[in-house]
């Protein structure tokens, strides 16, 4: 074929592939045009919802459009399926909650219902103006003991978040229920270091999670492993501040549990309280946590870099019953860094179900990177150290 001709089928290629994309990418609905006003004053929660019913009813790969330009106040909102197609939320423009107490009932900013290939983008910001709800908290104010978290996904399989930021929830910044094929990237989400229960986010009864390059610094767990929840990673991650990384707490309503394929690699943490944990109720529960690995992730004034604590009761006033979870197959590996508490590895297992399959594999941390560490350690079988371990651990053999 001659040279001229090559050319014309690559830019007719090019072209075809264009209106591949535009035909996929589906009708945008702006909220704009619902009677929204992005002014950041009036509630804009109707046209909101006006605008999603008719994205949901579209069967054409629609995109609800939250323009860049502007701020939208909304509250308490509820995306519900099943949609006659995938979905795009594309946030461009921010949003912002009410500053003043909207809810007295366990609720979200944002919260989408069983709606399945949903994928939520963009450059704006939600921000939950959390402040009066910690103050509220912190004063032990009726009024504010339930606070609403900011986006909630529930039934919801084939997720996609990407680049969104979120700041300042009252409670908890995502929460993920019951749902499958969920993928996180590029997530900005921050508050402060004392705001109470503000979780990056937590991930319960789910499947098959991907969380990947994102940045985390908030008041309670970074990322939190739920009840019944398998097939995790968690990669290239930075936390702090924060309590770390956790699985758990588990077993607290003495139902049967199943945690295992969960692996956190690749990631930093920075001024958390803890590192990385296994945390469950000493009063109860029943089942399993296995197959877990901590990877390549390094630590800078953490306060207890590495923790398993099986004797979990806030309140401090729980039995230590002999239906609690095991703890088996848990790899911590290339884990380096400092820690602000002379106690940097701590695994408290339980007196009657011991924790089996530990595994230590060239993990070392200084206390303020000046002084030995120290660690403590209890009720751990069959398990082994590898390479340089420090502190060392008596219940683990080299």
């Amino acid at each position: 074929m001659a040279k001229g001709g090559v050319g014309g089928v690559r830019v007719l290629a090019l072209c075809f592939l264009s209106l591949l994309h535009l035909a996929a990418a589906g009708r945008v609905y702006d909220v704009l045009r619902y009677g929204a006003k992005g002014n950041g004053r009036t509630d804009d929660s109707r046209a909101f919802l006006n605008a999603w019913r008719d994205v949901c009813a579209d069967r054409d790969n629609p995109t609800l459009l939250i323009p860049s330009r502007a701020t939208f106040l909304i509250k308490g909102l509820t995306f519900q399926g099943k949609c006659s197609s995938s979905v795009t939320v594309k946030i461009d423009g921010d949003i912002v909650a009410p500053e003043w107490f909207w809810t007295n009932e366990y609720v979200s900013l944002m919260s989408f219902h069983n709606v399945n290939r949903l994928t939520v983008v963009g450059g704006g910001e939600i921000d939950g103006k959390g402040k009066i709800w910690w103050d509220c908290f912190n004063r032990k104010e009726e009024k504010c003991t339930n606070r609403p978290n900011m986006m909630s996904f529930a039934f919801c399989n084939d997720l996609t978040l990407r680049g969104i930021a979120l700041r300042d929830s009252p409670s908890k910044h995502l929460t993920f229920f019951a749902s499958a094929r969920i993928s996180m990237s590029g997530l900005r989400i921050s508050a402060p270091g004392d705001s109470p229960n503000t979780d990056g986010m937590l991930i319960a009864l789910c499947k098959h999670v991907v969380v990947s390059s994102s940045t985390i610094g908030v008041g309670d767990d970074c990322v939190a492993i739920g009840s019944n929840t398998t097939n995790v990673t968690v990669s290239n991650v930075k936390c702090g501040p924060g309590h770390g990384f956790s699985i758990g707490s588990l077993g607290g309503d003495s139902s049967p549990v199943t945690v295992k394929r969960v692996h956190f690699l690749n990631s930093t943490l920075t001024n958390t309280t803890v590192g990385v944990r296994i945390k469950t109720w000493m009063s109860g529960g029943t089942g399993q946590v296995r197959n877990v690995m901590f990877k390549h992730i390094n630590f800078t004034s953490v306060r207890k870099p590495i923790q398993i604590d099986q004797y979990y009761c806030p309140a401090r006033n729980c039995q230590n019953r002999t239906s609690s979870l095991t703890i088996e197959n848990v790899q911590f590996a290339h884990l380096h860094g400092s820690s602000s508490d002379e106690l940097a590895t701590e695994l408290l297992c339980s007196k009657y179900h011991p924790c089996r399959g530990i595994v230590m594999r060239d993990v070392h941390f200084r206390w303020y990177g000046v002084a030995p560490a120290k660690s403590a350690c209890f009720n751990v079988l069959s398990s082994r150290s590898y390479g340089r371990v420090l502190p060392s651990l008596n219940c683990v053999a080299g």
